[in-house]
């Protein structure tokens, strides 16, 4: 079984993924700060990291929590699929964690929280190499 590591401040749409992703049989551990998040991935190894973009307050254009998390994560042993997940998808955006991904070498997926769950499953069954139904 593959291992979701799932950082979301909102109480709500981090209960949802986390139930919507475990009934398509991944194994999901969520939590909702950056700080909780590092200590899990120094702990466990996970496949694929879903975080979103603003992991403090959703109002404040200037929260890069998930951005640290990618930083952090390009640091570490392990290194997972990444996904991040915003509300304000912008090419601006869409270009930035390109670019921000590129100088620490990882691939970051971006997947606007408009598009609701559907898209986000398929990302995570083709990055996880999963049958997609």
């Amino acid at each position: 079984m593959k291992n979701i590591l799932i950082v979301e401040n909102d109480d709500i749409w981090l209960e949802l993924l986390t139930m919507i992703l475990q009934k398509e049989g991944f194994n999901c551990i969520s939590t909702s700060s950056l700080e909780s998040a590092c200590k899990l991935l120094s702990e466990q190894v996970f496949d694929l990291v879903l975080t979103d973009m603003r992991l403090t307050d959703d109002n404040n254009r200037d929260d890069q929590g998930g951005l640290e998390l990618v930083a952090y994560i390009s640091k570490s042993t392990s290194r997972p699929s990444v996904i991040l997940q915003t509300g304000y998808t912008t090419l601006e955006i869409a270009k930035r964690l390109f670019l921000f991904g590129k100088e620490f070498g990882l691939k970051v997926h971006i997947v606007g929280k408009e598009e609701g769950p559907r898209p986000l499953i398929d990302i995570c069954k083709k990055l996880l190499n999963t049958h997609i139904e």
